[in-house]
């Protein structure tokens, strides 16, 4: 696995404000958990999210440059 996830979570400030559970019942194919546990990460400065899994939660924060 590449040193992306690292070297963009440091700079993801924790969630703040109320939380709660999105149930979606969806249900993704192994080839998708497989790309959601590498994750996607920004390539640059006009992409503001970062989603991946992490462990049962799936992570999406947004952060403003």
């Amino acid at each position: 696995m590449s040193d992306i996830p690292q070297s963009w979570k440091h700079k993801l400030k924790p969630l703040g404000g109320p939380r709660w559970p999105l149930r979606c019942r969806h249900v993704f194919a192994a080839d998708d958990v497989l790309r959601l546990q590498a994750g996607l990460w920004p390539r640059d400065m006009d992409d503001c999210w970062a989603i991946w899994l992490d462990g049962d939660v799936l992570r999406c924060p947004w952060w403003p440059w």
